[in-house]
């Protein structure tokens, strides 16, 4: 079983120190990362997704086996992300970005 770490630091501007939110989600047993620059990025962006077709920050989709997708972001001087697919043990298997 796959979990998807999602690691948010937020603050209001940029003199302030960061405040961390970490959430964990499943994913199923596989997942599958669809990269901006793709024909398969673009369809389904078209697709199922054509409100946030054209969001400048979304480089990356990442579709769990259950189901649930998840949008990569880059960063901004108020958030950072950082994202980690976890396996069953809690161990950090992969760095997605």
């Amino acid at each position: 079983m796959y979990t998807f770490r999602v690691i948010e630091e937020l603050r209001e501007n940029e003199f302030e120190p960061f405040d961390q939110v970490v959430t964990d989600y499943e994913l199923g047993l596989s997942y599958s990362k669809i990269r901006k620059g793709t024909k398969l990025f673009d369809l389904t962006m078209e697709s199922d997704y054509p409100e946030l077709e054209n969001d400048p920050r979304t480089i990356m989709i990442l579709r769990g086996e259950n189901g649930r997708s998840f949008f990569i972001q880059k960063n901004t001087e108020l958030q950072e992300f950082t994202y980690y697919i976890v396996g069953d043990t809690g161990s950090t298997l992969q760095r997605v970005f």
